[in-house]
Parts: structure tokens; C-alpha cells; sequence
């Protein structure tokens, strides 16, 4: 008898977890609705096989009514999220800022799962929105990347390395650095200070 109730106990329970809904993270599809000075446009991320967990979102862009355009970005899980420092950036769930030319860098954070998130950028044309160049992958968070900005240079504080495991833990140590981004000609440049 103790054995059935143990049995029926955990099919219960089993039955619950697998009705719980999926993280917030694991969408099929979300949007960053943004307003620049050439207007409202709108990153679309959405699942091509409709399973985020296959990591398969594929992102495209909307500039006021015109035609999606497809963003040449590697398909990934991207979340929504901003970065701490940037929050007078133009987009409601993504992080941005505007270079001294106009042109906007929009930061994109994926999911690394079971490493930390990543972030990705996109540098759009400022007069007319239109994608001008893009980077998969500028490096690993840590909680929360700090974001600064100076004299046309961008600088995200991401993890830079991995150190191995020391004496006073058994894990090994994230090494952050400031990651200097700019806009070469539409380009963008990016080094790790030293």
C-alpha cells in the first residue's frame, strides 16, 4: 500500500512540473519595439521551427511600414533583456546607443545555456535604418554588462576570460575587461583595453 501511494505521490507531482509553464526566456517569439530619429522600427525575433529550445530564432527588422528585412545574425536563443547602464537607449527590451555619426548600435543578448548569456550587435545606418554591419558574438555576461559611452568610443564591461580554478574556490574565475566598440565607416571596430 505505501508503495502505490509513494507511486501515485510522484505521478502527481511528476504531471505538475511537466505543466509548469516554460521560463519566460524560452519564447517563440518577442519583439523590441524602438523609436529613432528616422522613425519607429521594430526587431522581430522568432523560432523557425516555433522551439526556442532549438536555438533557431532568426531575426528581422521592420523600419515604419516597410518590408521586414532579415538581420544577418547566426540563429540563436535571444532573450530580451538590457544592459544596467543603458537605459536611455531607444528600444524597450534591447539596449542601444547612438555614435557620433548617428549611427545606432543595438546590443542583442542570447542565451549560452549552461554558460552565461552572450551579446551580439547590430549597427544600424542612422539616417534611414537600414543594417549595416553586425557582430554574432562581442563576448560573455556576468550578471549584468555595464555600458559606457565617450567620446564616440563605446565600452562594455563583459568576460573577457576564463582563469582556472584558484586555491580559495573550484570553480574557475571570470577575467572582465572593457570591450571598446566604434563606427569605422560603417564598420564596427571593436578591442579589449589593455
Amino acid at each position: 500500500m505505501r508503495n502505490l501511494c509513494l507511486f501515485i505521490f510522484f505521478s502527481f507531482w511528476t504531471a505538475a512540473l511537466s505543466a509548469a509553464p516554460f521560463d519566460s526566456r524560452f519564447v517563440k517569439q518577442w519583439d523590441a519595439h524602438c523609436q529613432a530619429p528616422f522613425g519607429a522600427y521594430q526587431l522581430t525575433f522568432l523560432s523557425t521551427t516555433g522551439d526556442p529550445t532549438d536555438d533557431d530564432m532568426a531575426v528581422s527588422m521592420r523600419v515604419g511600414t516597410r518590408r521586414a528585412v532579415i538581420v544577418p545574425l547566426k540563429h540563436a536563443l535571444f532573450v530580451s533583456g538590457r544592459l544596467s547602464a543603458a537605459s536611455r537607449g531607444q528600444c524597450d527590451s534591447v539596449s542601444t546607443t547612438t555614435f557620433p555619426d548617428g549611427n545606432i548600435l543595438v546590443f542583442v543578448q542570447r542565451d549560452d545555456r549552461p554558460s552565461e548569456d552572450r551579446v551580439s550587435a547590430i549597427l544600424l545606418n542612422g539616417q534611414d535604418g537600414k543594417v549595416i554591419d553586425t557582430v554574432f558574438d562581442l563576448g560573455a555576461e556576468n550578471e549584468l554588462a555595464a555600458l559606457s559611452e565617450n567620446a564616440g568610443v563605446v565600452r562594455i564591461n563583459l568576460i573577457r576570460a576564463w582563469r582556472n580554478k584558484s586555491s580559495q574556490t573550484s570553480e574557475p574565475v571570470p577575467v572582465r575587461g572593457w570591450l571598446r566598440l566604434s563606427d569605422a565607416g560603417g564598420k564596427i571596430q571593436r578591442a579589449w583595453e589593455r
